[in-house]
């Protein structure tokens, strides 16, 4: 490509040439340029609808991304509280339907799918690393595995005294009284 767009803080789009490093002046010769998939941009025509929740000012999307084909058709972007949305892309629609998950503590500074449409988002202060995985709606599985807890089968004097024991013990397994009726 003979041109690169970025993004600067102030929100403004930004095109660069690629043979010299000159910014671009005129921005309407970009108007119907296609330019390369995945979209990373949180800025333009194809993402508007991510600035659509009302507590957003111009600083709190940190991160956008396309998904790969053959769901090149989803984007997912990170926010400054912590949540990653996903919506459909392009999204030029002021209020567009948009599906919110969780899972960091603190901001979400940048999202990215793999070619094999993995998300991964990193966090900010909570320095965390999110993988997510694209599953059709209706879907049940649970992916969760059952934790088993090293001291569940433990027996006797050595035997966790705690609300919190029957943690790890299939449900056959549990007690159906309550361990401690003064909480």
């Amino acid at each position: 490509s003979r041109y690169v767009m970025s993004n600067s803080k102030d929100c403004q789009i930004l095109h660069w040439s690629t043979k010299d490093g000159t910014l671009q002046r005129s921005q309407s010769v970009f108007r119907d340029t296609r330019w390369q998939a995945p979209w990373t941009s949180v800025l333009g025509w194809p993402v508007v609808g991510i600035w659509s929740d009302p507590k957003y000012d111009a600083s709190d999307i940190n991160s956008a991304c396309q998904a790969y084909a053959p769901h090149d058709d989803l984007l997912a972007f990170g926010d400054d509280y912590g949540r990653v949305k996903l919506l459909r892309f392009p999204s030029p629609f002021v209020n567009p339907r948009i599906e919110v998950f969780t899972g960091h503590a603190s901001f979400v500074t940048a999202v990215r799918f793999s070619p094999s449409n993995v998300l991964v988002t990193l966090g900010g202060d909570d320095h965390s690393i999110c993988q997510w995985s694209l599953q059709p709606r209706g879907f049940e599985e649970d992916l969760t595995p059952n934790l088993r807890h090293p001291w569940a089968e433990l027996e006797g004097s050595e035997a966790p005294q705690d609300r919190f024991a029957f943690l790890g013990r299939s449900e056959e397994a549990t007690p159906r009284e309550d361990p401690d009726p003064g909480v």
